[in-house]
């Protein structure tokens, strides 16, 4: 599979300390290419994309990805400092009655690796507590979706699939609990075959690849599901997504 074109991305998208959901994007896709090539091109670019923001002090938690990773890959305290901010900046959000789709994606997967990478564990329970909650309010039965549509299910369903990652497994209890809500997430998404645009289709097959990654889904069932959705995408000119998403089924 032909991924020139992401590393022509990368040059041209250079980190800035302006984050956004396409800069989420290829951190994720950079952290992908890593572990499946160790080319240090991807890890430089996400631990760049680190520094830049800490150095504009435009650490968020949507930048948790690259600011664990950075760290990981480092050791070094600045990071730490950096996550130890951002965490403290969060304030009391887990006692809202309800996080919207957008929180949840910003907020539970950066909470959720603070719990396992150095707050002890001591608040998994409480995270997953909120995202059932949230999940069970936003709900909508009738249409296999949360309210909003398809979009914020996409989100809500790629957050949590990151949060799944990250538990460990002896929280079994909690990680049964997150399981439990993505796939019926899943379910909702992929139940009618609908034309979605790219950034929709991507977080869902992304969300997808790693349910199929983890275990936790039938890759016999989901799979050919996810290639007919490829193939939608290539078929209405999105030829970058579909490339990099047969790239990340490829290797499962």
């Amino acid at each position: 599979m032909n991924m020139a074109w992401f590393r022509e991305y990368l040059d041209a998208h250079r980190p800035d300390g302006n984050w956004s959901l396409q800069a989420d994007w290829a951190v994720r896709v950079c952290l992908q290419q890593y572990a499946a090539t160790g080319d240090e091109a991807f890890s430089g670019y996400v631990i760049a994309w680190a520094d830049s923001l800490m150095a504009a002090d435009a650490c968020r938690p949507e930048c948790g990805k690259a600011l664990f990773f950075a760290l990981a890959q480092t050791g070094e305290e600045r990071y730490r400092d950096a996550i130890q901010g951002v965490m403290a900046r969060l304030g009391r959000t887990l006692q809202d009655a309800v996080l919207p789709a957008e929180t949840l994606y910003a907020e539970l997967p950066f909470r959720m690796a603070y719990e396992m990478k150095l707050g002890g564990m001591e608040k998994v329970g409480l995270c997953v507590g909120k995202f059932r909650q949230s999940f069970q309010a936003l709900w909508e039965k009738e249409s296999g979706l949360v309210s909003g549509g398809r979009y914020q299910s996409a989100i809500a369903l790629v957050a949590l699939a990151d949060c799944i990652d990250l538990c460990a497994d002896q929280l079994y209890e909690h990680w049964r609990a997150m399981v439990d809500v993505y796939r019926v997430v899943l379910r909702g998404l992929m139940a009618a075959d609908v034309p979605e645009n790219p950034e929709t289709a991507g977080m869902v097959l992304t969300a997808l690849f790693a349910g199929v990654r983890m275990g936790i889904i039938d890759p016999e069932r989901y799979l050919p599901l996810a290639a007919k959705r490829i193939s939608a995408l290539r078929a209405a000119g999105a030829v970058n997504a579909a490339d990099m998403l047969e790239a990340e089924g490829g290797r499962l």
